[in-house]
């Protein structure tokens, strides 16, 4: 059984960006796929402090591929 991972959807805030023009709303969502690399980058970084940066970025490019995690 899958548990829960997100928090209820904020509509007022769904409100607000759609009343955005398209290329705001895009930049809105790719601002926020860079944040979550980086937290994701940030704690493989701690999870394995002796791996290469290679290693590192092919591991956050595994973890990242929503075909791979689904």
């Amino acid at each position: 059984m899958r548990t829960y991972r997100f928090d209820p959807v904020d509509l007022e805030q769904m409100r607000l960006r759609g009343h955005l023009p398209a290329g705001r709303r895009i930049e809105a969502l790719l601002d926020a796929g860079e944040r979550a690399l980086g937290l994701i980058g940030g704690r493989l970084r701690r999870q394995y402090p002796g791996m290469s940066p290679r290693d590192l970025n092919l591991r956050l490019l595994e973890e990242a591929d929503p075909l791979r995690n689904p």
